[in-house]
């Protein structure tokens, strides 16, 4: 179930474009059937952080002004699946994805990874030497990314439905 918690973030700490793309997600995500939990516990007491869900599968993992002021990031989950393989994409949208592909570069920068570094993956018909568990990031996210976004988790969505 969607709870209306995230819109009220959205709306108190976001401005401009990146409120209106942020909006325009949450809209996505309810309609959508999404389940978005916050997290209180641990590193993210005291952040905007939600886990988005689809029949108790991981989604992605949506920020509100962890790093920056007016800042949304979203995350996708690889969730163990080759969803983001090699899906039918346009042109446009498999450039988009293959722009946000979580390289992991730096394996002291991120807790996500397994022992501290990414794992080879194939993303979009791409192959990768090391990409994080957070497998695509979406910073500040403008219209057309988040068309994308939406795009790619209703396959996320298709791949969950298909076990």
């Amino acid at each position: 179930m969607f709870k209306k918690k995230m819109e009220r973030f959205i709306n108190e700490t976001l401005t401009g474009d990146v409120q209106k793309n942020a909006l325009d997600f949450a809209a996505w995500l309810r309609e959508n059937d999404m389940r978005l939990e916050r997290q209180t516990v641990g590193y993210w007491a005291d952040k905007i952080y939600f886990i988005c869900s689809y029949k108790s599968e991981y989604v992605c993992y949506i920020a509100i002004n962890e790093c920056d002021e007016n800042n949304f990031v979203v995350w996708s989950d690889d969730s163990g699946s080759a969803w983001f393989e090699n899906p039918a994409l346009d042109e446009r949208t498999r450039e988009i994805a293959l722009n946000n592909v979580n390289i992991c570069d730096d394996p002291s920068a991120c807790g996500s990874c397994k022992l501290g570094h990414g794992t080879p993956q194939t993303m979009f018909g791409r192959e990768y030497p090391s990409v994080c568990l957070t497998a695509l990031s979406f910073t500040n996210p403008d219209a057309e990314t988040v068309a994308c976004m939406e795009k790619l988790f209703e396959i996320r969505k298709a791949d969950i439905l298909g076990g």
